[in-house]
């Protein structure tokens, strides 16, 4: 891959698809104008973050220097420059605010919030343990609101607490992974690393896994779109599955460093995913259960 796509990091991109959201559960996939606008929004995310990315890079290039991984970035590698790094950074921030225009006020708006969390994370928050995997939460429901925001409908904040939690859950995974390779624990650039444990972190990763599957269960239960739409309880097993088949791969085979990579390639993931889309517009479109009580008015 050529040095400044990796700089771009295109595989994080996947993460912006909790835009999708919003567009899925107010069954807005109905609507072309809403579709062409969540699309927009998914651009507007990709841009933002390969903007942090690239800035975040040239910020830490002398530390990644010294990280067993990280060594291998392209501007810590001396691949690309700083100044190019910037260029970079500045180019794809003002193509993010130009679809975020494109888009409304509104979308301006949530983008500089997004924006301003994250400057947050690179300036103190990454150093400090349990705020930096928060930051990951907080950074997931941005995304998720700002596909709402984007497409001017109102999404459950038990869907949002849902997003979170499964952030979470993808967080702590990722610093249990890390935790038990000693190069990652004494870079520079993982300093929060010092203030977790192992039998922390495992306590956390199950912690975040049953909060992901209690909210998502309440909120295809209690929500007014699953108030609508019973049938939507037939989503639960697929989060369940999905939630279970995650931790098997972090305990049983130490995984979790690179969660987007992660998805990508285990196939039982994959499918669960796929299935749990399908299953979710099925039943938003009026797949019905006869033997659920309808919902009293």
């Amino acid at each position: 891959m050529h040095p400044i796509l990796r700089l771009l990091r295109p595989k994080q991109w996947t993460k912006n698809l909790l835009a999708l959201a919003a567009w899925v559960f107010t069954a807005s996939y109905t609507s072309g104008p809403k579709t062409v606008q969540v699309l927009l929004a998914i651009l507007c995310l990709c841009l933002a973050s390969s903007a942090t990315y690239a800035l975040n890079d040239v910020l830490d290039a002398e530390a990644d220097q010294n990280h067993p991984t990280k060594k291998n970035r392209p501007i810590a590698s001396g691949e690309v420059s700083s100044k190019v790094g910037i260029l970079i950074a500045v180019g794809c921030l003002v193509g993010a605010f130009v679809v975020a225009w494109l888009l409304g006020r509104s979308t301006v708006l949530a983008l500089g919030f997004f924006l301003g969390i994250h400057l947050l994370y690179n300036a103190f928050l990454k150093k400090i343990a349990i705020a930096d995997v928060l930051f990951i939460g907080i950074a997931f429901v941005q995304r998720a609101a700002l596909g709402a925001i984007a497409i001017n409908v109102k999404i459950s904040a038990w869907l949002l607490f849902v997003t979170g939690t499964l952030a979470l859950l993808i967080g702590f995974a990722k610093r249990r992974q890390e935790f038990s390779i000693p190069d990652i624990q004494e870079a520079e650039t993982r300093i929060a690393l010092k203030g977790y444990s192992q039998p922390l972190l495992d306590y956390l990763v199950v912690f975040s896994a049953t909060l992901a599957t209690l909210s998502y269960g309440i909120y295809v239960i209690e929500s007014d779109t699953a108030r609508a739409h019973p049938s939507l309880i037939l989503t639960a097993p697929f989060v369940i599955f999905g939630i279970l088949r995650y931790l098997s791969l972090v305990f049983g085979r130490n995984e979790g460093g690179e969660p987007e990579s992660l998805i990508l390639k285990d196939i039982p993931l994959l499918v669960t995913i796929a299935l749990f889309g399908v299953m979710s517009v099925a039943c938003l479109s009026g797949l019905s259960l006869p033997f659920l009580l309808s919902p009293s008015k």
